[in-house]
């Protein structure tokens, strides 16, 4: 409930033209003929843009110190240890100060705005509101500076990482379906005519929206999801005990071919008209679904959108090898290895 003002309609506008301004110094610095690892510019960006949008935090210098952290984190996330826990693995220590240097940065966001003067205007964003929040039944009773880093945390990690992975594996398969890339630019041609897009044009650029949302089905970037049974059940005829865990694998929803023909098609069109009305409501679940969807998946949305659109203007993206990327299911659904892309200029249209 403290977390939900941060993400309504009027926030996102607001938002929106931080994403943009970001995304456009992204665009300056790319230059024609560079090769970048694609997936480690989307989460330089999208690391941005989170620390700005939320926290009214500029993280630029330490970009590289946060992507690694999350790769250790990652790594260790998905490694099954049967050591003892008080055991010091070098993949436990690593993760250790993985955990200590992110914690650095957010105590330091808190820091930085409960030491503010009082003299001194405080932005209304989401740390604000936390700092800010009350016990509805205790007045004089706020959130502790663990209570926020706990929330924060949550926030910084899954706000940019699984974002990036999507744009990651957008650029990957617009690459390799150039029909999909060449019906995008007419859509961004043909409504923005050159200018940087807003968050007015969003609804302008349907298939745009369509290209992200098929990338999710195919490389879902939360592509399990854990729910607890809060009462005994069923499901498909197997008992549910109550207080079990269900895994639901979304990515093979996303593959089943009895709601996404050809499966591994990169086919943006299942997302328009009749097809999207045939769709099951819950076929496609890259955010999760019911009371406990992901808080935010229209922040996640507005912003893949603006990125793509921002940048699609100016550069098409070329695969540095013609070899396939696999993925690679850790924590999120990440490429198993760097996406070596050539930022290939793109004419203005005339």
């Amino acid at each position: 409930r403290m977390v939900q003002p941060a993400f309504t309609r009027k926030q996102l506008g607001t938002y929106a033209e931080m994403m943009v301004d970001e995304t456009r110094a992204v665009r300056e610095e790319w230059q024609p003929g560079r090769e970048v690892d694609m997936g480690r510019e989307m989460v330089d960006l999208t690391l941005r843009i989170v620390c700005r949008t939320l926290f009214s935090y500029r993280i630029d210098e330490r970009t590289d110190q946060v992507a690694k952290a999350m790769r250790t984190l990652n790594g260790a996330q998905a490694t099954l240890n049967l050591t003892p826990e008080w055991l010091p693995t070098p993949g436990r220590i690593r993760a250790n100060r993985a955990i200590g240097l992110l914690d650095s940065i957010i105590y330091d966001i808190i820091d930085q705005r409960r030491n503010a003067p009082d003299t001194a205007e405080q932005p209304h964003d989401l740390l604000q509101r936390l700092i800010a929040a009350e016990d509805s039944e205790d007045p004089d009773s706020r959130l502790s500076d663990r209570e926020i880093r706990d929330q924060l945390m949550t926030l910084f990690l899954a706000g940019h990482e699984t974002t990036s992975h999507a744009l990651t594996w957008t650029w990957y398969l617009l690459a390799r379906n150039p029909e999909v890339e060449e019906k995008l630019h007419r859509e961004l041609d043909q409504v923005l005519a050159g200018r940087t897009p807003g968050y007015e044009d969003l609804p302008e650029l349907p298939y745009t929206e369509q290209i992200l949302k098929e990338a999710m089905r195919i490389y879902p970037p939360a592509y399990v999801l854990a729910r607890r049974a809060d009462r005994d059940t069923e499901i498909g005829g197997y008992p549910v005990p109550e207080g079990s865990e269900v895994v639901l694998w979304l990515y093979m929803s996303h593959h089943d071919a009895r709601w996404f023909p050809e499966p591994e098609t990169f086919r943006p069109e299942r997302f328009e008209g009749e097809a999207l009305q045939q769709m099951p409501k819950l076929a496609w679940l890259p955010f999760g679904g019911g009371p406990r969807a992901c808080i935010g998946s229209e922040f996640a949305l507005t912003e893949a959108r603006l990125i793509l659109a921002t940048l699609a203007q100016s550069f098409r993206p070329r695969m540095v090898s013609n070899q396939g990327v696999d993925a690679r299911p850790a924590i999120t659904l990440a490429p198993a290895d760097p996406v070596k892309m050539t930022l290939e200029p793109l004419q203005p249209p005339a």
